[in-house]
């Protein structure tokens, strides 16, 4: 493969992941808000937005392999590839988690709420501050902004802890524990997220130029 068709290639890769990732961040602010307002709306919005980015992995995964395949990589190039791949799989989890939150809204729907669901709304906006700032770092290749998303990963565990010491109180406390244990579910997915959000960022640094 010609050298300027291989940058073209490398460039349409970025492109792509990036574009991956603006789906999955837009299914998690929607599982969110669904989560938050009780939108069954916005939950429905998630499933094609998690499947899209199924797409998007696949698509991304098989040209990469074409790549190694059909050039034989600087080093360089092999770190950007191999970032890429180990980015799409950090993204498509966070999607996947995304419809998690999306299902636990819809099981919830109707049910009182405890009164903790702006802390969600909060955990949920740091989580997605992190996403957003690892899709960033990938976007320009700053080594140096990539890893400043680690940092910010204390403020979703401090979140995660609030919350799992107010939702433990709730489970004791209630005759019908649902809803507080699902509410669980979703601190641990948030958390969860924010550390594939620093997995990508990490792979934006190992990726940049050197």
């Amino acid at each position: 493969m010609p050298r300027d068709s291989f940058d073209r290639e490398m460039h349409q890769t970025r492109s792509d992941l990036l574009r991956m990732g603006s789906l999955a961040e837009k299914a998690l602010s929607a599982a969110m808000h669904a989560l938050v307002q009780g939108d069954l709306a916005s939950a429905g919005q998630v499933k094609p937005l998690e499947e899209a980015t199924d797409e998007f992995n696949r698509a991304i995964y098989d040209r990469c392999v074409r790549l190694i395949t059909l050039q034989s990589p600087m080093a360089g190039d092999t770190r950007f590839i191999t970032g890429i791949l180990e980015a799409i799989v950090d993204i498509e989890r966070i999607a996947d988690y995304a419809d998690d939150i999306a299902d636990i809204a819809f099981a919830l729907a109707g049910k009182p709420l405890p009164p903790v669901m702006s802390d969600f709304e909060r955990m949920g906006n740091n989580a997605s501050l992190m996403v957003r700032a690892a899709l960033d770092s990938w976007a320009i290749l700053d080594r140096e902004q990539a890893l400043a998303v680690r940092p910010m990963d204390d403020a979703v565990d401090a979140d995660y802890l609030h919350l799992f010491q107010q939702l433990s109180l709730l489970i004791s406390a209630a005759g019908d524990g649902a809803v507080p244990l699902n509410l669980v579910l979703v601190c641990k997915y948030l958390e969860r997220i924010a550390d594939h959000a620093v997995n990508i960022a990490e792979q934006a640094a190992y990726a940049a130029p050197r």
